[in-house]
């Protein structure tokens, strides 16, 4: 859709060495001593890894990540800070023999209605919200509605919705007011 080169790499192997309900999708997702079974343990720090190798290839110094701190003190993700990334960042550097190696998370330290905000400004809101999935259960649009994910997206929704009361898209009367 945006005409940008991409590589695709199979992680498939997650589900053969941990268990959590992201990666076997016959578990039920829940909450278990303050933390979802959704969770999958370094999830962030293999991306960010594997996207690092692949950059260093190119000969790029940089790679960006999405990860937002609202994850971690929602949810319990512990890899989706800023902290996390630093300690990846140090890591990669050594791996990579590169003093400038630099993992950018421009989104960390926003609530989910700025990151909404900032897709309006950039003229990518509506697009964002009907064709991108949050949902661990891979539902479209508002998502199962019981996942972590689906819970903060969702509030967002109707945080920015009761702030900007006449943004509609096709979906949002699903989504409880």
């Amino acid at each position: 859709e945006w005409g940008v080169d991409q590589t695709i790499l199979d992680i498939n192997c997650l589900s053969k060495i941990t268990k959590n309900s992201l990666v076997n999708h016959e578990m039920e997702i829940r909450f278990e001593d303050n933390e979802p079974n959704s969770l999958v343990v370094g999830r962030n720090g293999l991306m960010v890894r594997l996207a690092a190798i692949h950059a260093d290839s190119l000969g790029a110094n940089h790679v960006y990540t999405g990860v937002i701190e609202v994850e971690e003190a929602n949810s319990g993700y512990r890899d989706c800070s800023r902290k996390y990334m630093d300690l990846m960042q140090e890591i990669l550097r050594i791996d990579l023999g590169n003093e400038k190696f630099a993992i950018q998370t421009p989104v960390v330290k926003m609530t989910k209605l700025e990151t909404m905000e900032m897709a309006r400004d950039f003229g990518i809101l509506e697009f964002l919200l009907e064709n991108t999935v949050s949902c661990y259960e891979g539902i479209a649009q508002q998502g199962c509605g019981k996942c972590p994910a689906c819970f903060l997206r969702n509030q967002a929704i109707l945080e920015y919705k009761q702030k900007y009361p006449h943004f509609v898209l096709s979906f949002l009367h699903r989504i409880n007011a």
